[in-house]
């Protein structure tokens, strides 16, 4: 999408579309031909399109990152939000020239996390970081209680196991917060190496500490890391259209 169809369409937006809800926007990036949105356009395509606070659902992809531009404008709908998903279309054709989310993306995401009391979903895809990234998500209690989905996807783990643990056919993982009770905990059987299953299984342990006792998350419904599944089933389509 050309500059100037990006800020009509903003316009055109706020101006006859006062009920807005829900934004869905994602384009194939394709940084070979130098195509990636103005960052600032692009946020102001989520911020600018209302005239008060009003946006509930976003998902979109975030080929530079989500930069503080973006995280102004979902702020501005802090009250309201409440599904929010991410495809990080980061490669090294990209203006950042990284092909992976950092900290600082992380540290974005903890904002939200601590300022949209209302979400009920975050997922994050094609994040393609390490652990150690992911890390950030734990540095201070998240204040959106309500939460019941959350989906982080293609992280990596860095770390070492015991060969003979590759050899185990069964994946058992429980937590104290979150019993087997009502709809139960499933890890989803799909294709997957075990070692990569088990290799972040600390990681999963302090994710799922942080949520409960520290962010007070009482009520998940679903969760999904990499390839692992917990709780009752995938919420087939987060964003309502």
């Amino acid at each position: 999408m050309e500059r100037y169809s990006l800020s009509e369409l903003t316009s055109a937006l706020r101006k006859n579309c006062p009920k807005l809800h829900t934004i869905r926007y994602f384009e194939d990036y394709s940084y070979d031909f130098g195509f990636h949105p103005e960052p600032r356009l692009y946020a102001s395509l989520f911020k600018d399109s209302f005239s008060t606070p009003g946006l509930r659902c976003a998902w979109m992809g975030l080929p530079e990152g989500l930069d503080l531009h973006m995280l102004d404008a979902l702020l501005f709908h802090a009250s309201t939000l409440e599904i929010l998903e991410f495809k990080f279309c980061l490669n090294e054709h990209s203006p950042s020239g990284r092909p992976f989310c950092t900290t600082q993306d992380m540290s974005h995401v903890v904002e939200l996390l601590m300022g949209c009391e209302n979400l009920k979903v975050l997922r994050l895809s094609n994040t393609n970081c390490t652990i150690e990234t992911l890390d950030q998500l734990l540095t201070l209690p998240w204040q959106c209680s309500r939460l019941e989905h959350l989906i982080i996807e293609k992280y990596k783990s860095t770390a070492a196991l015991d060969p003979g643990v590759q050899q185990q056919k069964q994946y058992e993982f429980q937590h104290h917060g979150y019993p087997d009770v009502g709809q139960g905990w499933f890890l989803g059987q799909r294709d997957y190496d075990f070692y990569e299953v088990v290799s972040d299984d600390d990681w999963k342990h302090r994710l799922f500490d942080h949520m409960y006792r520290i962010s007070g998350i009482k009520h998940a419904k679903y969760v999904k890391l990499n390839k692992t599944e917990f709780f009752a089933r995938d919420p087939a389509s987060t964003c309502k259209y």
